[in-house]
């Protein structure tokens, strides 16, 4: 858990460690901790930092912290997800159910990716640019989601 400014400093020796699995971020305990606002512009940089340091250290995206409003789970939920978080800590049961369903890809984009797998090939052979590599992996982490 990222819960404090020196432990967001410190987030990719963190993610090195020995036997870090994950992060999550502990955004209650950040904002006490910073004094930052509840908003997304705020807190983007924190969250953003947590998935590059993930990526660096080869671990599965972070998973967010609760959301502070109930009804704004799906919202934060989307959001969280377009920095590169995979996941969400749910402060009500009933929040699950919407996180799930915020974090599994739709019919039109599992459609794209399979699409899109068809076209370069699902070993890649029929890849025919540098940019046709990201579009492939990034295609078959949609499938995965779903």
């Amino acid at each position: 858990m990222i819960e404090a400014a020196r432990a967001l400093t410190r987030t990719v020796e963190i993610a090195d460690a020995v036997p870090a699995v994950r992060l999550a971020f502990g955004v209650g305990d950040f904002r006490h901790d910073t004094g930052m606002a509840n908003t997304a512009v705020a807190l983007t940089h924190a969250r953003s930092q947590l998935v590059v340091a993930c990526r660096a250290a080869g671990l599965p995206g972070p998973i967010d912290g609760p959301s502070a409003q109930a009804d704004s789970v799906r919202t934060d939920t989307l959001f969280a997800a377009e920095l590169g978080m995979v996941g969400k800590l749910a402060v009500l049961p009933a929040d699950a159910a919407t996180i799930n369903h915020a974090l599994t890809p739709s019919i039109d984009d599992i459609a794209a990716a399979t699409a899109m797998i068809d076209r370069l090939g699902n070993l890649g052979e029929r890849v025919v640019s540098g940019a046709d590599v990201p579009r492939l992996a990034s295609a078959k982490a949609v499938l995965r989601r779903a």
